[in-house]
């Protein structure tokens, strides 16, 4: 065994001294002086991090899914078999009625890579009448009456119609606390009002909607900045921002509202979202010590589903037409202390994983929902 290793580190040494640039991009000569000006309100600790993301992916470049995927071949294979199943249960719901199915998380949770995965790389969607939508933050010329309108016209209409989103309405809370300072009390109370009614205007049109929220760890979204720096890929300073410890919890605190306003019709699924340094490495010990780590550190994550919809009936029955969650201050920010915890419980292709079984999972609610109501 020491034989080998000597080997192997005999052989890495030769590889360095004959390519002197391996490891670096060419013509990138990144450093902490070099990183873009908004990295600098951050921590040295979490620059000096960032820094190494950089190195590490302008180093290897814009890797494809087929060279990423060889190091996990049996999880990328397991990925495809859901994909699959996925697309038989989406052609029976969506016979029947017109499917929503949203994605949304924070700045760097993988939001466009498990949509990617989901319709060009495992075609969960083929076959089917897919409608594509981003939506960044809102626009000042959406007025409180109006503003739902560009959400209204990326619905899915008939049945055999799929929309994927990617962000949604609760985007409009998240952003415009920061974009329209302006704005009081009153009127982000009211978006939440038009949020719920939102969506309980979808379940009287039979739409059925899935709803996914990404919670990446702060390692991910390090190493995300960096990637997005390291192949000059559009990043702002709101991609930094959230790594401020104060801004961090404020952004939760945020989520936790929006998600309990908007849990009362359609539940929000959590899906952890990691590093590859995080998830199975964290657990250590004994076979039944791992096992009870991992059962406690999944029911936390599906407590959070429980503790939205706990608020939001606390809220509702407290007489008010609509959720108002700042009423209810303490589950509120159980809440958001919970999601800042769940990031780093899983691995980025264990978190995938957990999203395509939940859709797979909550597809197949609906078609028995769906069937049960034909039948009465």
């Amino acid at each position: 065994m020491r034989y080998r290793l000597l080997k192997h580190g005999l052989l890495g040494i030769c590889v360095l001294l004959a390519f002197p640039s391996a490891g670096r991009a060419k013509g990138h000569q990144f450093s902490l002086k070099t990183l873009p000006s908004f990295v600098h309100q951050l921590p040295k600790a979490t620059q000096r991090r960032i820094l190494k993301a950089v190195h590490h992916y302008a180093g290897r470049g814009d890797v494809s899914l087929v060279q990423r995927s060889s190091a996990h071949r049996s999880a990328e294979t397991q990925l495809r078999r859901t994909a699959e199943a996925i697309n038989r249960s989406l052609r029976k719901v969506a016979a029947e009625r017109p499917v929503l199915i949203i994605v949304e998380g924070l700045n760097g949770a993988g939001k466009t890579s498990l949509q990617r995965r989901l319709v060009e790389d495992y075609g969960a969607f083929a076959g089917l009448d897919l409608k594509q939508a981003h939506f960044g933050a809102p626009q000042p010329v959406f007025t409180d009456k109006q503003w739902l309108d560009r959400y209204d016209e990326k619905l899915p209409s008939k049945p055999g119609e799929v929309a994927l989103w990617d962000r949604s309405q609760i985007g409009r809370y998240i952003f415009e606390i920061d974009a329209y300072p302006q704005l009081g009390k009153k009127q982000r109370r009211s978006s939440l009002k038009q949020m719920d009614a939102f969506e309980k205007q979808l379940a009287a049109r039979g739409i059925a909607v899935i709803k996914l929220f990404l919670v990446p760890s702060k390692q991910r979204q390090i190493e995300r900045n960096g990637k997005r720096i390291a192949l000059q890929s559009q990043i702002d300073a709101s991609d930094a921002a959230e790594l401020l410890p104060k801004q961090r919890d404020k952004t939760f605190r945020r989520y936790a509202k929006v998600l309990a306003a908007t849990s009362g019709v359609f539940p929000w699924q959590i899906i952890p979202m990691g590093s590859s340094s995080e998830g199975p490495g964290r657990y250590s010990g004994n076979k039944r010590k791992r096992r009870a780590a991992r059962k406690s550190d999944q029911e936390l994550w599906r407590s959070i589903s429980r503790d939205l919809r706990q608020a939001y009936v606390s809220i509702t029955d407290n007489g008010s037409k609509a959720p108002r969650p700042k009423r209810d201050h303490k589950v509120i920010k159980r809440i958001a202390d919970k999601l800042g915890m769940v990031g780093p419980l899983m691995t980025a292709t264990e978190g995938r994983q957990l999203a395509f079984d939940t859709l797979l999972r909550t597809l197949d609610q609906q078609l028995a929902t769906t069937r049960s109501a034909g039948e009465k």
